[in-house]
């Protein structure tokens, strides 16, 4: 609900918006489109050696939730003629940084440095 109404406020205040506004709206769209990898990323991590078919379906409809946030990002940044994205989201480019971070937490590390998704590199970039 919290990045719907986000959203909403982004595409509010865009509205003839001056070019520099414009350009830091399509940095956040696109940061926000990126994230969508990330979170499908820490689903991936999330199943991994779980065996409950119950949070393994919660996780499915994460994932369909993931990929309609990111399509409506896609279609924001379509209307406000950011640059386009040249691939889809995949929870593939994360998994690394998404099983090292559930690796720490399942350690009881709090606040580990790998679990700041800022720093999180994209695999086969």
């Amino acid at each position: 609900m919290r990045i719907l109404i986000s959203t909403g406020i982004l595409l509010l205040a865009a509205q003839g918006a001056p070019a520099s506004a414009q350009s830091a709206l399509c940095t956040t769209l696109a940061v926000d489109y990126e994230s969508a990898s990330k979170d499908l990323g820490d689903n991936i991590a999330a199943g991994v050696a779980d065996n409950s078919a119950p949070r393994a379906t919660l996780r499915a409809m994460e994932d369909a939730n993931v990929l309609i946030r990111a399509q409506q990002t896609l279609e924001l940044m379509k209307a406000h003629k950011c640059a386009m994205p040249n691939r889809a989201p995949t929870g593939a480019r994360y998994m690394l940084a998404a099983l090292e971070c559930r690796n720490e937490r399942l350690r009881g590390t709090k606040d580990s440095p790998k679990c700041d998704r800022k720093t999180w590199a994209p695999l086969g970039d």
